[in-house]
């Protein structure tokens, strides 16, 4: 799991970012290392792919993103939080101070969405270590939704040039944003710790990963307290306690896009399947696909089409816990509040709360018209025309009686929108503005989106 990679590393296999609760931003210049973790379309992230990176071996929509032990959505491209920002010429250098130390560096950076609220973090990174090609840094950074701290080691060059190693210790703890109706509510939380290992290994185009990622879960309600079934539902008062988990990742990646970080032509295709391993009560299997292409239109407009499905089956032991399973909103689906598209758990009394609990198999598609006022080479505003469509659905687990669950149906949900990119010497700003044109009961919306630097 861990995070931010030192600028220029690129990740290792199997980071992919699930997180359903962060959203991918800043993606490397062109020419930079990229991530494998964003599946987000026309706007996906490679940076905070790159961050995810050292945080999560894994991958979830609308959360895969990001993804972190705890999926918001579970999403190739990033479940929910993944807002999808197109590479910055000059982000990294504008957002971040850095102060130079013999064969590495401090970079001290922050930002502001509407999702993480403000957010603040920092790399202290040693490289290029006599011609092996490797980097040692430590991360940490904190917002209103995590707070993660790492120890990171990547080589560039293990068992020959073409294959990268990366490992990380890492520390996350993920508040329950978004699942609560009221999204600022966080009723429990997520505390993580343990390690991840990663090789990567590339074959022209398509890069194949493979990952191990070992965790200890703990899950408790903010209070402290015992859960009360009938105010928070039967599935949450479950997930409490501690348990460990590993889960093992493979990953294949095929490129054939014109720029990592900006696209104007071409396709990429992706896939990530995760298995868990009999170390703890969890056994399930979680795969998603993905796909983008990119024409040219013109001197300044790019068409951008992606979408990307996912599933999770039993195997026998207890399915996905809940910030693993698949979420949408956000920058996931814009127009929709971060986990606004999930089935939601209506507990028995009157007075409990609606509680998203993901579902078991996601789809989601987005089609944009983006453009770069003054030519391809120009900086300055970047506007947008986009459809986003996608659903979450799926909850085998028994419920108790008189509980019942909203919004846990396959019809799509689909919204319209503009946004607005503007290249600051100070960063990225972000503007996003949807309206849903077809949801569903449970569902939340979420009017306009906004992002000033980048997120953690």
């Amino acid at each position: 799991m861990a995070r931010t990679p030192a600028p220029g590393r690129s990740p290792a296999a199997g980071e992919l970012w699930r997180d359903p609760a962060g959203p991918c931003v800043d993606p490397p210049p062109a020419g930079a290392a990229q991530s494998a973790c964003s599946f987000a379309g026309p706007e996906g992230s490679a940076a905070q792919a790159q961050r995810s990176a050292n945080y999560e071996l894994r991958a979830a929509p609308g959360q895969y993103l990001a993804d972190l032990p705890g999926g918001a959505a579970g999403s190739l491209r990033g479940s929910e939080s993944s807002p999808e920002e197109r590479a910055d010429p000059f982000a990294e250098a504008a957002q971040q101070a850095r102060f130079g130390l013999s064969r590495g560096g401090l970079a001290i950076g922050g930002g502001y969405s509407t999702i993480e609220g403000p957010n603040a973090h920092a790399s202290l990174t040693r490289s290029h270590f006599p011609g092996l090609g490797q980097e040692m840094s430590i991360y940490a950074g904190i917002s209103r939704i995590r707070r993660a701290a790492s120890v990171n080691f990547a080589s560039a060059r293990t068992f020959g040039d073409d294959m990268r190693f990366s490992s990380a210790l890492f520390a996350v703890q993920d508040r329950a944003v978004g699942f609560a109706d009221r999204f600022r509510t966080a009723p429990f939380r997520q505390t993580s710790f343990g390690v991840k290992m990663a090789l990567q290994k590339e074959l022209g185009p398509v890069a194949l990963g493979l990952g191990l990622h070992w965790s200890r879960d703990e899950f408790r309600l903010r209070t402290g307290g015992a859960c009360a079934a009938e105010l928070l539902g039967s599935l949450v008062c479950r997930e409490t306690g501690v348990r460990p988990r590993t889960v093992v990742t493979a990953s294949a990646d095929f490129d054939r896009r014109d720029s990592k970080s900006a696209p104007t032509k071409g396709y990429r295709i992706r896939m990530a399947h995760d298995i868990t391993l009999p170390t703890g009560p969890y056994r399930y299997l979680r795969s998603q696909i993905g796909a983008e292409g990119y024409i040219l239109y013109g001197d300044e407009w790019t068409i951008a089409v992606s979408g990307e499905a996912g599933g999770i089956w039993a195997l026998g032991g207890r399915t996905a816990p809940l910030f693993d399973r698949f979420y949408l909103g956000g920058s996931s689906l814009r127009g929709f509040d971060l986990r606004g598209i999930s089935p939601r758990l209506v507990p028995s009394a009157e007075e409990g709360a609606r509680v998203a609990v993901g579902g078991d198999r996601y789809y989601s598609a987005r089609v944009e018209l983006a453009g770069r006022l003054g030519g391809a080479d120009a900086q300055g505003l970047q506007p947008s025309l986009f459809v986003d469509a996608g659903s979450a659905w799926g909850v085998k687990q028994a419920l108790d009686t008189d509980e019942q669950l909203l919004g846990n149906s396959r019809k799509p949900r689909v919204s319209i929108g503009a946004g607005l990119r503007w290249m600051t010497p100070a960063g990225v700003v972000r503007f996003d503005i949807a309206m849903p044109v077809i949801k569903q009961p449970g569902d939340r919306r979420q009017l306009f989106t906004l992002s000033v630097g980048q997120t953690i």
